[in-house]
């Protein structure tokens, strides 16, 4: 951190970081929840407001689920 000047940065800011781009990428709670090595889904939860991607992403499948009826 020192040697590129970021004194203000913590490692878990880095964890942070990765596992918000892990949400913004559409990666599951699941799997978040191994990478952050969380024992349980109540502190992994808190990413998954991040994004609505996955939401919409599911409404379309089943949007276009519908139309195929």
């Amino acid at each position: 951190r020192r040697r590129w000047g970021l004194t203000d940065v913590t490692l878990h800011d880095f964890r942070r970081s990765c596992a918000s781009k892990l949400v913004d990428h559409g990666e599951n709670l699941s799997t978040i929840q191994a990478t952050l090595n969380h024992h349980s889904l109540t502190p992994t939860a808190i990413y998954a407001r991040l994004s609505t991607a996955a939401l919409d992403r599911a409404l379309q499948d089943q949007a276009h689920r519908l139309e195929s009826l």
